[in-house]
């Protein structure tokens, strides 16, 4: 059974802003981003991105998890400013 990184969810203090993204120009600041990944092998597990443009950036976590990438990946990877999906960069350093 693989050990798992705690999850991220909204109202503890690995709670992501999402005022320091594309969503403070927006407006869409309600959400929640959470991620679950094996520590032993740096590997996405699931996520959940219940966001304004949730849909858009999945995309970019599910090529992720099909390519086995890490998740060190996503985490250091330079996404597009300024967009949703940038969140990932916050979300996955939380790991």
């Amino acid at each position: 059974m693989p050990q798992l990184v705690p999850s991220l969810q909204a109202g503890n203090e690995d709670t992501i802003s999402l005022w320091a993204l594309q969503a403070c120009h927006s407006g869409q600041t309600n959400g929640l981003l959470k991620a679950i990944a094996d520590t032993g092998t740096g590997r996405i597990l699931g996520c959940s991105l219940l966001c304004h443009a949730g849909g858009e950036m999945i995309s970019t976590v599910q090529m992720g998890m099909q390519a086995q990438m890490l998740y060190t990946v996503l985490r250091d990877g330079v996404l597009t400013h300024p967009i949703m999906t940038e969140g990932l960069n916050l979300l996955f350093s939380k790991l």
